[in-house]
């Protein structure tokens, strides 16, 4: 992977995160109230907030950009990018970081901090430009990895077979 040595720097906007965390605080109170009424309703509560809770991760808390010496690395919802610096061109701040690579390819940064729209100054962005590196004089380019991030459809899945479950068991303890 990353022959980094130190951590990367974690860049995604505050109010995601401020977003996400109010949203888990929600659900837990949600969940908790539900459960004092009876199990069944804490079983479905907690799926249905499970499912919202995901929805947020991958919209809000999972997008993010990783800085580190030698390499980027762009996690958006479902597609993570680890690109080295030597094969990035230029850095496009739009409304998120729009990484323009030597093949041509742009990769965009969903969860890029956002630039000051009143002031047209950065506001919790930063400048990436000066990270660009020109590029390495080797035969072989360093390669670009793209993965996607299938593994995390197991977390809806399991809150709908918990919410189908609740479903039946109650349907069955009512005599329907």
């Amino acid at each position: 992977m990353s022959s980094s040595a130190g951590r990367a720097r974690v860049l995604r906007p505050a109010s995601a995160g401020i977003a996400f965390w109010l949203g888990v605080a929600i659900a837990a109170w949600a969940v908790f109230d539900a459960a004092r009424v009876g199990p069944a309703a804490g079983v479905r509560w907690g799926a249905i907030a499970v499912l919202v809770l995901w929805v947020l991760w991958v919209l809000l808390w999972r997008p993010s950009i990783r800085l580190r010496d030698d390499e980027l690395v762009v996690v958006n919802a479902m597609r993570t990018w680890t690109i080295p610096w030597s094969r990035v061109r230029s850095v496009e701040s739009r409304l998120q970081y729009v990484f323009v690579l030597d093949d041509g390819r742009a990769v965009t940064a969903w969860g890029s901090p956002a630039l000051s729209r009143s002031r047209g100054a950065p506001g919790s962005g930063v400048d990436l430009q000066p990270l660009v590196s020109a590029p390495a004089p080797t035969a072989e380019p360093a390669p670009i990895l793209r993965r996607a991030a299938w593994w995390s459809l197991a977390i809806p899945a399991v809150a709908a077979v918990c919410l189908v479950a609740e479903s039946v068991v109650s349907a069955t303890a009512s005599g329907l």
